[in-house]
């Protein structure tokens, strides 16, 4: 078993803080691909209209409140989408 920890020990300093990456590899992983965002909002736009077709077709309980749902979480992706271009 690990060793006890000391009382306030658990908020000491993280020394990875002290190593940032590098430039280059900050800028390749921050790099905005307007090709790749596109596509990723057509995909996130055709699951909406699917999920909608679908709780608009069965119009039951069993299927429109998960559709509620999973448009919840697509609109909350097109949000993340529209806030980082």
């Amino acid at each position: 078993m690990a060793e006890a920890m000391r009382e306030g020990e658990e908020f000491r300093d993280d020394r990875r803080r002290n190593r940032p990456l590098p430039p280059e590899v900050v800028r390749e992983l921050t790099r905005l691909d307007p090709w790749r965002s596109s596509l990723a909002m057509l995909q996130t736009l055709a699951a909406t209209v699917v999920a909608v077709g679908v709780a608009g077709t069965l119009w039951t309980p069993w299927v429109v409140f998960p559709a509620i749902v999973v448009i919840g979480g697509l609109q909350h992706a097109l949000f993340v989408l529209v806030h980082d271009s």
